[in-house]
């Protein structure tokens, strides 16, 4: 049973003692990390760290998932006005920002970029081709618990729903940065041109990873696998997806502001370049980005099924414990995680209530 938590502050370690019932809220790569290190996990690995295993549950941890996403880069024409200029003259910022300040006019208000929603057909494929091909109908389960999941994503492509976002942004990108939001979108440039990203998310990932515990140490981060490309029915899907977003630049009216009719690509930073059948993968694998939608490792069905929690957010196996965010997932949603959070919030909270007559 959830007895307390044990917090640091100042230096110093205290318990807190519940006398109800405790909410674990750390997020998708944090709560799966909380669990182990409090024995609740795959006794094999937590007998590792030396951590007795308080409840055996090799599914906390897997099933984790989100969206991945490619970026590629155009050079514009001269003259037009991109976040690289942001980037390239800290004084034009300013004068940015003074103007949108004093008559909320100027390049502020402006959206800077657009987004487009694609089915499997739009980015040029269909789901016959891909039954054509034995290797995606197997679905390639390596855990059991995931021949359900992956049945309802292969009736998402049958049916024609969205595949694929692809994001238009007024500015170039910066990949190795991608940690670090504050840099990811802006291409200071050598060369001083500016640039045009089409970025592509893969909004049905067939990826599985996991999220475990390297060290008994709640200051260590845990060990995320993700596992990005490791189905080849995603990879394909993803190939596709990056084949398709070369497409918008080479069109008109798009196409005229770019130089060469949208085949010039970026090269500061990081040094786009013309994608073909044979290219892709390659690309792929060396330009995949995570979005920020981690979830999935504690999720929410049948502890048969990989579950780790049940319908009412309980952690199998331990009384008076909740899991509640987005690791409860059982698959991460086509858009933004945030409002199905608080969705998950909400009616975690009308449990939690309701337990004692609320």
């Amino acid at each position: 049973r959830g007895i307390g938590v044990s917090y640091e502050k100042s230096n110093a370690t205290f318990t807190a003692k519940v006398r109800k019932k405790a909410i674990l809220s750390a997020g998708a790569l944090q709560s799966a990390k909380l669990l182990g290190l409090s024995g609740i996990g795959d006794c094999r690995l937590l007998s590792k760290f030396g951590i007795p295993s308080v409840y055996h549950n090799p599914n906390v941890g897997e099933d984790h998932q989100t969206h991945i996403m490619l970026p590629l880069g155009f050079v514009v024409n001269r003259g037009i006005t991109t976040t690289d200029d942001f980037a390239n003259n800290p004084a034009a910022f300013q004068a940015a920002m003074d103007e949108y300040i004093q008559s909320r006019s100027g390049s502020f208000t402006t959206v800077n970029g657009g987004e487009s929603m694609l089915t499997l057909l739009r980015l040029g494929g269909s789901i016959y081709s891909l039954e054509n091909q034995t290797i995606y109908k197997t679905f390639e389960v390596h855990h059991t618990q995931f021949t359900s999941q992956y049945a309802m994503l292969w009736q998402a492509l049958s049916t024609n729903d969205t595949v694929a976002q692809v994001i238009s942004i007024a500015g170039g990108i910066f990949p190795q940065s991608c940690n670090d939001i504050s840099r990811s979108f802006f291409a200071s440039s050598a060369d001083r041109h500016n640039y045009y990203t089409l970025l592509g998310v893969l909004q049905h990932p067939f990826l599985r990873g996991s999220v475990h515990i390297q060290f008994p140490n709640p200051h260590i981060h845990p060990r995320l696998d993700p596992k990005y490309l490791s189905h080849s029915l995603g990879l394909a899907l993803t190939k596709s997806m990056v084949m398709y977003t070369q497409s918008p630049a080479a069109t008109p009216p798009l196409a005229t502001l770019l130089p060469a009719n949208g085949t010039m690509f970026q090269q500061t930073g990081y040094g786009f370049y013309r994608l073909t059948n044979e290219n892709a993968e390659g690309f792929i694998r060396e330009t995949v980005l995570a979005a920020f939608y981690h979830s999935g490792n504690c999720a929410m069905l049948p502890r048969e099924k990989g579950g780790v929690v049940d319908a009412r957010f309980r952690v199998y196996g331990v009384d008076g414990l909740r899991v509640v965010d987005a690791s409860v997932f059982t698959s991460v949603s086509q858009a933004t995680i945030n409002s199905i959070v608080i969705a998950v919030a909400e009616r975690a909270a009308d449990y939690a209530k309701g337990d004692y007559g609320h």
